[in-house]
């Protein structure tokens, strides 16, 4: 905010200059949350084509297309179970 050294700031000017400084602040931090749940989904991506891949074999001949596939290890699955 620009203005002359020698000139206080009146009441409503610094009550507006909070409110704005407020406001900066509060997009700031909408904007790492923002990008937390973006990250979040990224790392979920992988188990979620795993997911649809199971399901539409499942839609086939599920128990040759099952016992073909290659499963994810075991642990991964109680990782996955245990973060969600």
């Amino acid at each position: 905010m620009a203005r002359l050294s020698d000139q206080p700031l009146e009441h409503d000017q610094r009550h507006a200059l909070w409110l704005l400084a407020d406001r900066a602040a509060l997009a700031l931090d909408d904007r790492q949350l923002q990008q937390r749940v973006f990250r979040s989904l990224e790392d979920l991506e992988p188990q979620v084509d795993i997911f649809q891949r199971m399901r539409a074999m499942s839609r086939y001949d599920s128990t040759a297309s099952l016992l073909s596939a290659e499963l994810t290890p075991e642990t991964d699955v109680a990782e996955w179970v245990r973060e969600a």
